[in-house]
């Protein structure tokens, strides 16, 4: 093998080496990515995906595997769930569930299926449902990650004030209840 060809395979591999590609993860343990994403003040991006579903490979290897090359950047917490798995998966409130389960809970239909979570695995956005266009789905995809974001800082701000609050006498019903703001973002999905 002569000197040149030698140089360039060591250079081939060592550049090889240097491009590592980010891979979204299984999702294993949910109370574990909401610790991790309450310490980071990151949403949770959740795909629901099927292992022979061409469509589910493009939205992770276009989408948000790009995504998790600078993590910091990211405002979520990216995890899968494959509906054809058979393991279990620990549920954000700690408990176990059957992968099925946890895809009735979610109704999920089609894969691949993107719902915008907060902390407690609740949809604070519009969930993307199947691979629209190209050329705006990443839009989407992180002005869905913004909005959940300003809802869980608009939710902790309400749960500070109502805290603060003096409570109100209903008298209607003898009832004592400290008043609570409505969030005006509450029905709206990506009007921003």
């Amino acid at each position: 093998m002569s000197l040149i060809m030698k140089f360039l395979s060591i250079l081939l591999l060592a550049f090889s080496l240097t491009v590592h590609a980010e891979r979204v993860e299984l999702a294993k343990d949910f109370s574990a990515d909401k610790k991790l994403a309450q310490e980071q003040d990151k949403a949770i991006l959740l795909m629901f995906s099927a292992t022979d579903c061409p469509y589910c490979a493009v939205m992770e290897e276009d989408f948000l595997d790009p995504m998790l090359i600078n993590p910091e950047d990211t405002g979520a917490i990216i995890r899968k769930v494959e509906i054809d798995m058979p393991e279990e998966i620990v549920n954000f409130n700690g408990s176990k569930t059957s992968v099925k389960d946890l895809t009735d809970s979610y109704r999920i239909r089609v894969t691949p299926t993107l719902l915008f979570l907060d902390t407690d695995g609740r949809e604070k956005a519009g969930r993307i449902v199947g691979v629209m266009t190209r050329d705006y789905l990443g839009y989407f995809i992180d002005k869905n990650i913004e909005l959940v974001k300003r809802r869980m800082a608009a939710n902790q701000s309400r749960r500070i004030i109502k805290h603060k609050s003096e409570p109100i006498d209903t008298k209607d019903h003898g009832v004592i209840a400290a008043k609570e703001e409505q969030d005006p973002e509450d029905n709206n999905l990506l009007r921003d």
